[in-house]
């Protein structure tokens, strides 16, 4: 009984608009820590100094690259949710 009025209440609007909320904010973070996805990449290359190419900065761009696709797609993620939550009932 606990259990199925727990899985009720994972329906409800409230919750849906909650984790929305929640995954909205956490996307908007890792977009203002790393940046959006599609912004242009040096490809580890030091153009100022010399025309080598640095692997720590491509391993770091690549990460950078990940963490933004994560951000805005929990941002994305987080905006459906909440459409959902505000949807009316049946």
């Amino acid at each position: 009984m606990i259990i199925r009025n727990w899985l009720l209440s994972l329906l409800s609007a409230p919750y849906w608009t909650v984790v929305g909320l929640i995954l909205s904010a956490i996307g908007v973070l890792l977009l203002f820590r790393y940046g959006m996805p599609y912004r242009t990449r040096s490809e580890g290359a030091i153009y100022l100094v010399t025309e080598q190419t640095s692997e720590e900065d491509k391993r770091a761009e690549t990460k950078f690259d990940k963490l933004g696709w994560l951000g805005l797609g929990l941002l994305l993620l987080g905006t459906a949710f909440q459409i959902v939550g505000a949807l009316p009932s049946p």
